[in-house]
């Protein structure tokens, strides 16, 4: 077969035909755009320890938002790709290339850390370009953030049976980024999700991310396996607790007079690093 790819008999139609099915221009256009995502991401792990740097991380999150939200519909997206990954593990037929958003997302948070959730997710910078600001400091507590854990691993496993018992992509008929990146819904429920979305948005930070979203807390699961790349306290730290004020998703909690981190909940955002005086906060690079 290979002999006749260099004779003048090659039927080119039927090899450029087999040579779509496999990879269409769509499929390449989508994995040079999930490339450059990724390489992206790896630069920012680079510099986020700089001070001017971390500055632009609002510019990082106007840009995917603008691209994968309202240019592309906000679909495929990453909770897409991580259902369609339960499916062909359930045995479904499905193409490869739907699944490496999601399965890429795992090494590269365990070797260059969270910055995924923090600097590119168009789902987590419509929320936070939402957010006005919250007065409710209930949500701060250790309590509170176990609690929001809790029902992110509740929705994790209604996530999967749904999955197993539908055998079918059922978040994007509901998928409420969907709706607002494309200014219309199908159906009441999606526009209920809607406008839930967006009030609690304006409320609360990144509620979707600390309370719904599978994928940050698979994310948050790679924080714990030994030598992940993810934010460290040394003992320089003198619970100031001035880390813990700034920290909006309450990854870094103030307790019983002690700061102590929550890493599954750290998005790697680097407010916290400017703000530490003694320099107590770092990056764990001991792989």
């Amino acid at each position: 077969m290979l002999q006749d790819v260099f004779t003048e008999n090659v039927d080119f139609t039927a090899l450029e035909e087999t040579t779509t099915q496999f990879l269409t221009k769509s499929d390449l256009r989508f994995l040079i755009e999930l490339g450059s995502l990724f390489l992206l991401l790896i630069f920012i792990s680079l510099f986020i320890k700089n001070d001017f740097f971390r500055k632009l991380r609002p510019l990082f999150l106007l840009s995917t938002l603008a691209y994968f939200g309202f240019y592309k519909g906000g679909c495929p997206c990453m909770i897409m790709s991580m259902e369609n990954t339960l499916l062909l593990f359930l045995g479904k037929s499905i193409a490869w290339i739907t699944i490496i958003w999601f399965l890429s997302l795992i090494p590269l948070t365990y070797f260059f850390g969270k910055i995924w959730c923090g600097w590119l997710c168009h789902l987590g910078a419509l929320q936070e370009f939402l957010f006005a600001g919250s007065r409710f400091r209930i949500l701060t507590s250790l309590k509170a953030q176990t609690i929001l854990r809790r029902i992110r691993l509740a929705v994790l496993i209604l996530f999967f049976v749904q999955t197993a018992i539908t055998m079918s992509y059922l978040w994007g008929h509901y998928d409420p980024f969907k709706s607002i990146y494309n200014l219309r819904t199908h159906n009441i429920a999606g526009f209920s999700l809607v406008i839930i979305l967006l009030i609690s948005s304006l409320l609360i930070y990144r509620p979707f991310c600390r309370a719904i979203c599978p994928v940050g807390l698979v994310l948050g699961w790679v924080n714990l396996i030994p030598g992940a790349r993810k934010l460290t306290k040394s003992e320089t730290c003198v619970n100031c607790k001035i880390c813990s004020n700034l920290c909006k998703t309450n990854a870094i909690v103030y307790e019983k007079s002690e700061v102590s981190l929550n890493i599954q909940d750290c998005i790697m955002c680097g407010e916290c690093f400017g703000s530490c005086k003694k320099q107590s906060l770092c990056i764990d690079n001991r792989r």
